[in-house]
């Protein structure tokens, strides 16, 4: 063996052979994506930015719709320019698709029992970004997922195919948006069907699609409020001049289109400037009371109630609030989970994932509680009268025990007054001629004091 081939051996190849570098080491392996040319075949053209109205919402329905060439072309324009309200995209983000992706799981062998080698495999970054794209379904409607990026037999990232390029009606990506069926591909068919998942119902247009005219609504009404401010925020200035001279009356009005911001202003000896405010203060209440009874309507369309919009300052009303937004993060718990164990797990297994049959993708439920709810549930299995494992506590508590604590004897603990009283209940019962139990209060009181303070008289 040469010098070289013994340095690169050493160094550089550790198991003798230059094609298994990206073994030893993952980070110079080389990155493979699109494997099935699907993002490459795309020709995308650029989304229409022009204001949205009711209209366009009917016309994109009438197309994502028809009967025989169903187009989402328009629909998915609309939806793009709905997802930059800021009220829409927190309650979409924040109160739904965080809830579902930040949340713990497992993988469960075919017994039950958990298996965290191979849970490993899905905590991986494209793991999280699949279960947003899942989640974000929900509100766009069917979405196609592409496993477009590979690295050493793992997947590193995935892809959005353009919706806008789905037919899911005909189970078909097309290269141009506009493209007849037929010119599309099958992704149900291999070797499409190895490398994309669809989530959801190929009919469904998601929840933007009834959330599309609350939006043009309340966006007219922040026009209309702007429109107001313009005109009757800023205090009127009227110019009066005695001069009927064309040429001053033109100076006049220059100086006060001239004056903007500014507290001064030049004008002629003889005119007099009157400055009219707005005496009415309310009426901006008008765009004020539409925008927020839109957002109520989009919340309850959302999330199933008016939890943000609303102040209740009522606990029984709180805790009915947040039982309907537990419902709904249970429906979207059960969605992924039945999109992972259903498709993604049998397509990571054709990829060389090392899944047996009968893993189970389930999410970790005690992760969940908060060390509150964790202390109340361990204290509960105590009153039960069963024994808690000490390094289960300290992992779930977060504390370190070291022991158990000694507690003062206590008249109403066994092993105190309370013990002795029925050990002496049991020996009378046992002996002969022992003097029998008093049943009246007072006496029983001035014995359980005498016991614990001698020196105090109780009469």
């Amino acid at each position: 063996m040469s010098f070289n081939s013994k340095i690169g051996q050493k160094y550089f190849y550790p198991n003798g052979s230059p094609f298994n570098a990206a073994k030893d080491n993952v980070q110079y392996a080389k990155v493979k994506r699109d494997p099935i040319q699907v993002i490459a075949k795309l020709i995308r053209n650029q989304h229409s930015l022009f204001n949205k109205e009711i209209m366009h919402w009917k016309s994109a329905r009438l197309e994502a719709e028809d009967v025989y060439y169903p187009r989402r072309v328009m629909l998915m324009d609309l939806y793009k320019e709905i997802a930059l309200d800021p009220f829409i995209q927190g309650v979409i983000k924040n109160k739904r698709v965080l809830k579902i992706s930040n949340k713990p799981f497992k993988l469960n062998n075919k017994d039950g029992s958990e298996n965290k080698d191979l849970a490993l495999l899905l905590q991986k970054g494209w793991f999280n970004k699949f279960v947003k794209l899942a989640m974000e379904s929900r509100f766009y409607g069917y979405s196609l997922v592409y496993f477009w990026e590979m690295k050493v037999r793992e997947f590193t990232d995935v892809k959005l195919v353009d919706r806008r390029h789905v037919m899911p009606q005909y189970s078909r990506w097309v290269k141009r948006d506009y493209d007849m069926p037929s010119a599309g591909f099958d992704y149900l068919e291999r070797p499409f069907s190895d490398y994309m998942i669809g989530c959801g119902d190929p009919d469904d247009l998601g929840l933007l699609n009834p959330a599309a005219p609350l939006y043009v609504l309340k966006k007219h009404s922040w026009a209309n409020w702007d429109e107001f401010e313009e005109i009757f925020g800023i205090p009127m200035r009227i110019a009066k001049i005695a001069s009927q001279d064309p040429v001053v009356r033109r100076e006049v009005e220059k100086w006060l289109e001239s004056m903007g911001t500014a507290a001064y202003g030049i004008f002629p000896q003889d005119t007099e400037l009157e400055i009219k405010e707005n005496n009415r203060t309310d009426a901006f209440e008008v765009f004020d009371r539409k925008r927020k009874a839109c957002n109520e309507e989009l919340e309850i369309l959302l999330l199933g109630n008016r939890s943000l919009t609303q102040d209740n300052g009522n606990y029984g009303k709180e805790k009915v609030t947040q039982e309907e937004q537990d419902e709904i993060v249970e429906d979207d718990k059960v969605f992924v989970a039945n999109l992972v164990n259903e498709q993604l797990i049998p397509l990571l297994r054709i990829n060389g994932y090392p899944l047996p049959e009968g893993v189970q993708f389930v999410w970790d439920e005690s992760e969940w509680l908060n060390t509150s709810e964790r202390l109340a549930v361990f204290e509960g299995v105590h009153r039960l009268g069963y024994k808690l494992n000490q390094e289960q506590v300290q992992k779930d508590l977060g504390v370190e025990i070291t022991g158990e604590q000694e507690r003062p004897a206590s008249p109403f603990d066994f092993g105190g007054f309370g013990g002795a009283m029925e050990g002496k209940r049991e020996g009378e019962k046992e002996g002969k001629g022992a003097e029998q139990p008093k049943n009246d209060y007072r006496s029983f009181h001035r014995d359980l004091m005498n016991e614990y303070f001698p020196k105090t008289d109780v009469r």
